[in-house]
């Protein structure tokens, strides 16, 4: 049997299987226990059990990422920036990461502004292209 093109041969999908009633009962212990296991498991940590403490932190702490206090840097025009960033590397007011950030904004912002600045001449020329045939 050949079956038409775009048509599914089981337009219901795979049959999906139950959970094991014991995995779900397992879960259900385990949840209940958890503050308990948890427990036990900062005492064996504070004793110096290394695999405790490694379970501990890989799943009952979200992992640590860097963070940055915004820093207001008046940036002035926009060809003098890239100056003014470096300056505050140098002075320790901002870490390169956030230099570099600051500097992809400026980049982004001066195409943005060249791009308009073309769309502004190209309508002028047209204008005038129109006005003097």
């Amino acid at each position: 049997m050949t079956w038409k093109k775009g048509q599914s041969g089981n337009p219901a999908g795979r049959v999906k299987k139950p959970r094991a009633t014991g995995e779900q009962q397992l879960r259900a212990d385990l949840l209940a226990k958890a503050p308990e296991i948890i427990a036990a498991l900062e005492v064996k940590a504070t004793e110096g059990d290394v695999g405790a403490a490694k379970v501990l932190l890989d799943r009952c702490l979200p992992p640590l990422r860097a963070t940055e206090a915004p820093v207001p840097i008046p940036l002035g025009d926009l060809a003098a920036a890239p100056t003014r960033i470096m300056q505050a590397i140098e002075q320790g007011v901002l870490s390169p990461s956030q230099a570099q950030a600051l500097a992809a904004a400026v980049n982004a912002l001066t195409r943005t502004l060249e791009v308009l600045d073309f769309e502004e001449r190209l309508k002028r020329l047209e204008a005038a292209a129109h006005a003097n045939p």
